[in-house]
């Protein structure tokens, strides 16, 4: 799927020598928090029963977990497969 493997392409230039500083320095353990906060406020979009909030809150929990899988293959401690 072409979003899927545009998705992927995003967090590997994020992380790439040349991406962002910021994102080049996660980790696992600091992204805890975020992942947490993008699950909240995936949890309160569907008690609002707000369908909007929650496809955006999903697309926030998704690029995380893309994220996080990125990280792992970047230190070659599992692949996003």
């Amino acid at each position: 799927m072409k979003e899927w493997d545009e998705l992927l392409a995003i967090a590997d230039r994020l992380l790439g020598p040349d991406g962002c500083p910021w994102d080049r320095e996660q980790t696992f353990f600091t992204l805890q928090p975020y992942l947490l906060e993008e699950a909240h406020e995936l949890i309160e979009a569907i008690d609002l029963q707000d369908d909007k909030k929650m496809a955006e809150e999903l697309g926030d929990v998704l690029y995380a977990l893309v994220f996080i899988a990125k990280l792992g293959e970047k230190s070659e401690n599992f692949t996003i497969r």
